[in-house]
C-alpha cells in the first residue's frame, strides 16, 4: 500500500484529531522508510526551537509532552489494533529529546545524541527491550525513554571525555 493511500486510510479511521496527529508526528511517521528515524529528527527541530527558554521549562514541556504521547500512543496503538505501530512516533520525539537536553545544541553534540539514541533504540538493550514488550501507551514512550537516558549518558560521558577532564 502506497504511503498516501495508508495516511488516507488511517486520517478517514480517526476522523483526524490532534491526538492521531501528535502521535504519528504530524504525518512524519507514514514516511516510507524509518519513521522513527523521522520522529527523531523532528525532536532535533523542536529541541532547536527550545534552546532560547531556560532548562526548567524545557523539562516541564518535555513531561507534558511525555504525558501527552502516552495516551495518544495507546489511542492510536488501540484504534489501528496493533501494539506498537510504526506509525506511532511520539515516543522517539520525546525519547530523542531526552539527550538532546544533555547535550550544547551544537552541531556534533546534536548528531552524536541523535545517533546514540537511534542505536539504543534499535538495539533495545536492558531494560529497553522489557518495555517494548508491553501494549500500552506508557510502555511505547517508556522503551523510547529509557533508550534516550542511555544516549544520555554516553554523550555526557563523550562530552567529559572531550573536555579533558
Amino acid at each position: 500500500m502506497s504511503t498516501l493511500n495508508r495516511i488516507k486510510n488511517h486520517v478517514q479511521h480517526f476522523d483526524y484529531q490532534f491526538i492521531h496527529l501528535w502521535s504519528v508526528g504530524f504525518f512524519l511517521g507514514y514516511a516510507p522508510y524509518a519513521p522513527g528515524t523521522w520522529g527523531s529528527l523532528w525532536a532535533i527541530v523542536l529541541a532547536g526551537m527550545m534552546q532560547p527558554i531556560s532548562m526548567a521549562y524545557q523539562l516541564i514541556i518535555w513531561c507534558c509532552l511525555t504525558l501527552l504521547s502516552c495516551w495518544t500512543a495507546d489511542q492510536t496503538a488501540r484504534h489501528l489494533g496493533h501494539k506498537d505501530p510504526s506509525c506511532i512516533v511520539c515516543d522517539e520525539v520525546v525519547g530523542c529529546w531526552i539527550p538532546l537536553m544533555g547535550v550544547p545544541f551544537q552541531w556534533p553534540w546534536v548528531m552524536c545524541a541523535f545517533v546514540m539514541f537511534r542505536y539504543f533504540d534499535i538495539a533495545k538493550p536492558w531494560p529497553v527491550r522489557l518495555a517494548d514488550q508491553r501494549s500500552e501507551g506508557w510502555a511505547i514512550v517508556l522503551d523510547d525513554c529509557i533508550a534516550g537516558v542511555y544516549a544520555l549518558l554516553v554523550c555526557r560521558m563523550m562530552l567529559w571525555i572531550s573536555s579533558g577532564s
